[in-house]
This record gives C-alpha cells, sequence and structure tokens, in this order.
C-alpha cells in the first residue's frame, strides 16, 4: 500500500498501529496522521531504532497493509 492510500484510510489504518508497535500512544496516533515521515521519527524516539532500521520497519509494516488488501478472500 502506498503512503498516499495509508493517508486517505488513517482513520481505519492508523489502530493497526499500537498492535505492531505497543509503545506508539494515541497522541502519537494523532501526531503521525498517515504520514511516514512523521511515522519514522515517532517510532525512532520510541524504540530508539536508527534511521535506516526504522524505514525498513515502516515499509515492511506498509508492505504488509498491501499483501493483506490484494489477498483472496476465502470463500
Amino acid at each position: 500500500m502506498t503512503w498516499n492510500e495509508i493517508q486517505e484510510n488513517w482513520t481505519e489504518l492508523g489502530t493497526l498501529i499500537p498492535q505492531k508497535w505497543d509503545k506508539i500512544r494515541e497522541s502519537d496516533l494523532a501526531n503521525i496522521n498517515g504520514q511516514r515521515r512523521v511515522m519514522i521519527l515517532t517510532l525512532r524516539g520510541r524504540y530508539g531504532w536508527n534511521q535506516v532500521e526504522t524505514e525498513r520497519n515502516v515499509d515492511e509494516f506498509a508492505d504488509g497493509l498491501q499483501l493483506q488488501e490484494t489477498s483472496p478472500e476465502a470463500a
């Protein structure tokens, strides 16, 4: 899923963030508001990861959303 799509659907998708990263707070979600750059900065602050590691985690999260979206539904 692209970050434009994530931004457009942030109300729904933002609820998935604390399931993956439990140090993210409600106030963080409001600040992130679907913005990749802000999400990276927030995760770096909460987890102490370096830039490359944080970008990798965020991109894997976005890629996972795409896979879930395009996977066939069970019959």
